[in-house]
């Protein structure tokens, strides 16, 4: 398995052809890179691998990802056909780990030299929920969480999410929308 360094700097080490990537994917590939270094652990746990990854994809690419399907689908399988076959040879914790790496490995070069889905709508929650935890307290993100989840109609809610956005004075909402503005490559779509 390749040994892989986070500190890893995407964009200076491109192939020919790839466009540059922005800082909201650098940082998706970083995750997904960090993923891929977990797989080298010494004290691996293959269950707790896969939750952490398969949140990363579905913050990145969506719940509809089937990458996602196949990391779950992903077992050591101690009573198949291929390990009594093998004669010592199959390693099923190592096919597991391989797999993996190659799952992680395409959808980095995805992001590397296509960016983020354009039509993923999941994206742009995403970049929101970044930011809205970037610049809030927590007791801010509860508050927000409160109101949207109350029984109020949509007027109401959104008086009342006004009022709570308005408490926060005029700096936070604006960090927080040219955060979002910057995370969801925005400049594509105006």
């Amino acid at each position: 398995m390749r040994n892989l360094s986070c500190q890893y700097e995407l964009g200076h080490n491109r192939k020919p052809g790839t466009k540059h990537i922005s800082a909201m994917n650098k940082e998706y590939t970083l995750l997904l890179r960090k993923q891929v270094e977990k797989l080298g652990s010494d004290n691996f746990d293959l269950e707790a691998w896969k939750s952490a990854t398969i949140s990363v994809l579905t913050r990145i690419f969506g719940p509809s990802d089937s990458r996602i399907l196949q990391i779950e689908g992903l077992k050591i399988d101690y009573g198949s056909w291929a390990l009594r076959d093998a004669q010592g040879s199959y390693n099923p914790l190592a096919t597991c780990k391989k797999k993996g790496e190659e799952l992680l490995e395409a959808a980095i070069s995805e992001l590397e030299i296509l960016g983020l889905p354009e039509n993923e709508k999941g994206t742009s929650i995403v970049s929101l929920i970044s930011s809205l935890e970037d610049e809030l307290k927590v007791s801010q993100i509860k508050s927000l969480k409160n109101i949207l989840n109350s029984d109020h109609d949509t007027t109401k809610k959104q008086a009342e999410l006004v009022k709570a956005i308005e408490s926060w004075g005029k700096k936070i909402p604006s960090l927080i929308l040219a955060k979002f503005m910057l995370q969801s490559d925005l400049e594509k779509h105006l």
